[in-house]
């Protein structure tokens, strides 16, 4: 349900709500399908050097979310474009696994120590995530124009452990100048600035408090150029990362890297050209 109210020509506030459901994978639900960590460990606090297993379950309830977002849009005569919105995302029963005792547990060899823990799918309880996105759009000129969005996180965390629902950063903000220099060749400078990514404190495996470091803010800047031969024929020439900002992955959440587990590419470039008919 949306819907949006105009306040002035000018100015007009949005708001809607949804309902979202994902229902579980066959294999989730099959109580005789079952696979395993191939030696990755179970997740803490029942972690063992070996494998462990997950079981379907047929009990298991669709992942739902309620979606809410409200906001304020503004638009005149000269082009100018701009919208501010609040969201706020409520997830019941998320599908997981090993956050809870094994179902089973088989023994090792000739009696010995268990070395096999058994673990089914079940319901997380909650997550959320909320924040805030903004875009401006601007003619500076006749040939010039300006855009940028952004978003703003001001909550992402799975409630049942109290650590971020996935490794995004604090705020991304995306600008891009384009100009039109003839009726034939736009020319485009962008910009992608991501804030400080926060680092999680536990390893999803072992528990242990992770030492690494947040990942700091970094900007990347593209340049490229699009020139129209004809009505059918076009060409780009693009340099991704033109400053070539160096970003690297220091290993994965589980080997107690934090949030430093992605790289960005390097310096590139491409040409590509487009034939429509």
């Amino acid at each position: 349900m949306n819907a949006a109210y105009a306040v002035t020509p000018n100015w007009t506030v949005k708001g809607g709500v949804a309902k979202a459901f994902k229902a579980p994978n066959l294999y989730q639900l099959s109580d005789k399908y079952v696979y395993t960590t191939r030696g990755n460990g179970c997740p803490y606090p029942y972690y063992r050097n070996g494998p462990c297993y997950v079981l379907g379950n047929s009990d298991l309830e669709p992942e739902t979310s309620i979606n809410s977002e409200i906001g304020v849009a503004y638009n005149n005569a000269a082009g100018v474009n701009a919208t501010l919105t609040y969201f706020h995302n409520d997830y019941k029963d998320k599908i997981g696994t090993g956050n809870v005792p094994p179902e089973y547990v088989l023994p090792g060899e000739e009696g010995g120590e268990a070395n096999v823990q058994v673990f089914q799918w079940f319901n997380v309880p909650e997550a959320v995530i909320s924040g805030l996105e903004g875009n401006l759009l601007f003619p500076v000129t006749s040939t010039i124009e300006w855009s940028t969005n952004f978003t703003v996180m001001l909550e992402s965390e799975d409630k049942s452990t109290g650590q971020p629902l996935s490794i995004v950063p604090d705020y991304t903000v995306n600008s891009l100048i384009s100009w039109q220099a003839t009726d034939a060749l736009e020319l485009v400078l962008s910009a992608q600035h991501y804030g400080e990514t926060e680092s999680p404190t536990a390893s999803v495996n072992s528990g242990a408090v992770i030492e690494a470091d947040d990942r700091e803010a970094y900007t990347i800047t593209n340049i490229n150029a699009i020139y129209a031969f004809d009505e059918n024929l076009s060409f780009n020439v693009s340099v991704k990362n033109l400053f070539n900002e160096s970003v690297k992955r220091e290993g994965t959440q589980a080997s107690n890297a934090g949030a430093n587990t992605f790289n960005e590419p390097e310096r590139s470039f491409l040409l590509s050209a487009t034939y429509q008919f």
